[in-house]
């Protein structure tokens, strides 16, 4: 994962395994407080993708990964 401060550049990455998704994340997964992860980390963690409905039907577990709203020591 990347140190909080390469994330608070504005790098739209992965907050499981730090990977560049880009400026299209389109099937990545964003939770509350701008945490996301890509697709594969998203799956990993249990999530499921309807592409039908183009939403996530089982929100991705991002238990563990850091929570930007707290401060950090």
């Amino acid at each position: 994962m990347l140190p909080r401060d390469e994330r608070e550049e504005g790098l739209n990455v992965c907050f499981d395994c730090g990977l560049e998704l880009g400026l299209d994340a389109s099937h990545a997964f964003a939770g509350e407080g701008g945490v996301q992860v890509c697709w594969d980390c998203a799956l990993k963690r249990g999530g499921v993708f309807d592409e039908d409905a183009d939403e996530w039907r089982v929100i991705p577990d991002l238990s563990g990964l850091p929570d930007e709203r707290r401060p950090h020591a």
